[in-house]
């Protein structure tokens, strides 16, 4: 009886928490259990039995797991560490009580990022068994699989990316990272682990969430704070901080990620290949839906291109739909219907924009473009709304934008004098109540014999913000061209020019809240394209003046497709190659920057692809990643997680 009580009390005090284990290089062999390991559940006497057993342990979780003999899993040795779905036997003195037996407590190691979180659950289920270890005999235990796991703290994840050793500090005290032995981070790519939990939880290893603002990063004597607030960090989630070094000799920390600790962060990145969309006439446009649980995709099907078609698809990769019909346009007969852009409802429709080449009743060639709110559950129109080549939208991207309950597009539209042909900048809103149309074509300069495009959107509920390009010369002899950003009224009656870079275009502008990104290609002296982009805060303190953050690919060319604000980073996505053209050699990459312009990691290693077309972030730390194949007529589909590791 006593027994029992001693073993409820100390499993009341323990908290569902990933706990400081020792490192890997603490493992045993399971030999030399029977002398330490802290167990005092079989071996409470002066003379321990010298009859030995087995116990064989079988993994059925797809996480290594340290095994431990004792009471309490936060002290003692590991008995031995059994690696996913494997077995491990080893040879411990039989049980000194044969009604009660030992009790073996299970520490699953869980990968998120580049490192493993020990995790140990107070359940019976997953946490610990019990058994009792028999002379010549073997006993077998079951780990089950983790299917979920929970955390009261919160961790730090520091990667070292000097040349010399680092160390954190918390005030005056050395802080240990969870596993290690000693303080220091290796230079080059060290890293440690540090949990963050509040004082009434348990043990921590010594950072409390009072104290945050105390932590400093030292190298070579030199303290650096963390650039985190105590009010930034929330139980449940591991902050990634990269600690690098500048030209100047000053440490630069950054926040690299803040990924959820959770078990599917890492078990659930998936990719697939998809043949439902034709790329030829279309690329598929994709969204986050409302919920930011799924991804909505809608294009154009192979089978039926003169329709659309749909698919939802959540953070896990399960297809949710698949449908392959769509909205065909009345009186016209069409050959294929384009979708330029969607827009998902609260109600569940879908406003779609779709260009259609048709013939009119007439008998003639028309590029006829459809506005039309479709019910993908019931097969329904709800309205439609026509437009006959008004406008351009070859070189849009996120065209539409839903601002209350009025929906804006941009794009050209196309002006003849003179046997020349101008684009010029064209917003569209169609009200959804009052099914008015408002067409605003901006007459500014129609002198040249060049783009004038609006590109992409963005409504903070204030303000539309439109970026886009104007004097664009397609040779880049002149480099005349500038990337512009604009702030209209909602009524669309007054506009500012807030933003101007030359030999730059815009193609997307991506925001949340105040916030908003603009991103696109900017034409160095050299006459090489380099990725660019801009933030409002940027804007804001430094005036229309500002530099762009440039980005320079390892090959000669390159520009940004689609951007994405995730947290305090932004990640964009784009196309490299040895020409302007994108025909040479053509790569796509992802990168990721944080809030003060430091890039933070790059992905190159989509080399059977030729462009990543959109990136959108997932809830559960991680980003779907649009791809173009480069001998394949399909759309590549790729979960990454934020660190920019995928499978």
């Amino acid at each position: 009886m006593k027994h029992h009580i001693l073993v409820l009390i100390i499993l009341s005090i323990l908290f569902i928490s990933c706990i400081v284990a020792p490192s890997d290089s603490g493992s045993s062999t399971g030999n030399n259990s029977g002398n330490n390991n802290g167990n005092t559940s079989g071996n409470q006497n002066n003379n321990p039995p010298s009859k030995n057993g087995t116990v064989t342990f079988t993994n059925n979780s797809d996480f290594d797991v340290n095994i431990y003999e004792t009471f309490n899993p936060y002290v003692g040795d590991i008995l031995c560490v059994v690696s996913a779905k494997g077995t491990k036997t080893v040879e411990l003195q039989q049980s000194s009580d044969a009604s009660l037996g030992d009790v073996f407590y299970f520490e699953y190691l869980i990968d998120i990022g580049n490192a493993k979180f020990p995790y140990w659950s107070k359940a019976s289920s997953s946490g610990w068994k019990t058994a009792v270890v028999n002379e010549n005999e073997n006993t077998n235990i079951q780990i089950d699989e983790l299917y979920n796991c929970e955390t009261s703290s919160a961790y730090f994840l520091i990667e070292n990316n000097t040349n010399s050793t680092i160390h954190l500090n918390n005030g005056n005290t050395t802080l240990i990272p969870v596993g290690a032995n000693v303080r220091d981070l290796s230079p080059n790519g060290g890293c440690g682990v540090y949990e963050i939990s509040k004082p009434v939880l348990g043990e921590s290893a010594g950072i409390t969430l009072n104290g945050i603002e105390l932590v400093t990063v030292v190298k070579d004597t030199k303290k650096t704070l963390i650039p985190l607030n105590n009010e930034d960090v929330v139980a449940g989630n591991i902050y990634t901080l990269a600690v690098n070094t500048e030209l100047r000799g000053e440490t630069i920390i950054s926040l690299k990620s803040v990924t959820p600790f959770n078990i599917d962060t890492q078990k659930k990145i998936w990719s697939f290949d998809e043949a439902v969309f034709d790329t030829v006439y279309s690329t598929p446009v994709m969204h986050p839906s409302i919920s930011g649980k799924e991804t909505i995709i809608i294009g154009t099907s192979q089978k039926e291109i003169d329709k659309v078609a749909v698919r939802r698809i959540n953070e896990y990769g399960e297809c949710l739909d698949s449908t392959g019909a769509g909205f065909t346009p009345e009186e016209y007969t069409c050959n294929y219907s384009k979708v330029v852009d969607f827009i998902e409802h609260e109600d569940g429709s879908f406003t779609m924009l779709l260009q259609n080449s048709c013939i009119s009743p007439e008998g003639t060639e028309i590029e006829l473009y459809v506005l039309v709110n479709f019910n993908f559950n019931t097969w329904t129109k709800n309205w439609s709304k026509y437009f006959s080549d008004f406008t351009y939208l070859d070189q849009s991207k996120n065209k539409m934008l839903l601002c209350n309950n009025n929906i804006i597009i941009v794009g050209g539209t196309v002006i003849e004098q003179n046997g020349h042909e101008f684009y010029l900048y064209d917003i569209a809103k169609y009200n959804i109540d009052t099914k008015e149309l408002t067409d605003v074509i901006d007459y500014n300069d129609y002198s040249v014999d060049k783009y004038q495009m609006f590109t992409s959107a963005y409504c903070d509920g204030t303000d539309i913000y439109i970026c886009g390009f104007k004097d664009w010369d397609d040779t880049y002899d002149t480099l005349s061209h500038k990337g512009e950003i604009w702030k209209y009224s909602l009524d669309l009656s007054t506009k500012e020019l807030v933003y101007s870079s030359d030999r730059s275009l815009f193609f997307t502008i991506e925001g949340n809240g105040n916030n908003y990104v603009a991103c696109g290609e900017y034409v160095d002296s050299g006459k090489l394209l380099k990725g660019f982009y801009v933030t409002k805060s940027m804007i804001k303190n430094s005036g229309s003046e500002v530099e762009p953050i440039l980005y320079n690919a390892p090959k000669n060319y390159n520009w940004f497709e689609q951007v994405c604000l995730y947290g305090n980073k932004v990640i964009l996505c784009g196309k490299a190659a040895k020409d302007f053209a994108g025909e040479k050699e053509p790569l796509p990459f992802v990168v990721a920057y944080d809030s003060k312009g430091n890039l933070l990691w790059e992905n190159l290693s989509y080399t059977n692809y030729s462009e990543a077309i959109t990136i959108i972030p997932n809830t559960i730390g991680t980003y779907l990643l649009m791809l173009k194949h480069k001998n394949k007529n399909v759309i590549h589909y790729v979960n990454a997680d934020l660190l920019g590791n995928e499978k």
